[in-house]
This record gives C-alpha cells, sequence and structure tokens, in this order.
C-alpha cells in the first residue's frame, strides 16, 4: 500500500531516475496500481520527452 507521503517520493525518484516530469493531472492512482502500470506510464513520459 502507497500512502501520499510514498506516492511523493516515487513521483520524484522516478522523474530524478528518468528525467521526466509527471503532471498533477497524470496523478491517477491507477497508474500506480502495479509495477506494470507505473513502467507504461514512465515510457511513455519518455517517449514523448
Amino acid at each position: 500500500m502507497l500512502d501520499s507521503m510514498g506516492l511523493v517520493e516515487l513521483v520524484a525518484s522516478l522523474e530524478q531516475q528518468f528525467g521526466i516530469v509527471i503532471a498533477f493531472d497524470t496523478l491517477d492512482l491507477d497508474h500506480f496500481r502495479s509495477v506494470g502500470s507505473i513502467a507504461s506510464l514512465v515510457s511513455s513520459l519518455v517517449t514523448h520527452a
């Protein structure tokens, strides 16, 4: 289970690691329910960067 602080830390880490920006409107919890959904989100943002 990911709490709000954990989500903030995860987003910051992903942004730094992959050089992406995860917009506030992208913070749909469905994007963070599994490793696969997180990978899909990151992949789509890296592709558009």
